[in-house]
């Protein structure tokens, strides 16, 4: 899993499941990755500020 991840750093839960073939659900693979691996995911995208926002 951790090499999968490294390889593909944008990939989602659901594809590391449908990809390894696992079966268990998102919520423990949730958790093998980051309490095992380590790895910690962004609630969102980079998006650029407003234009509004820079007054």
């Amino acid at each position: 899993m951790r090499a999968l991840i490294l390889s593909r750093p944008d990939i989602t839960l659901e594809e590391i499941k449908e990809t390894m073939k696992l079966e268990i659900g998102i919520t423990a693979i949730s958790a093998i990755v980051r309490n095992k691996l380590g790895f910690r995911f962004k609630k969102r995208r980079y998006t650029p500020q407003n234009e509004n926002e820079l007054t």
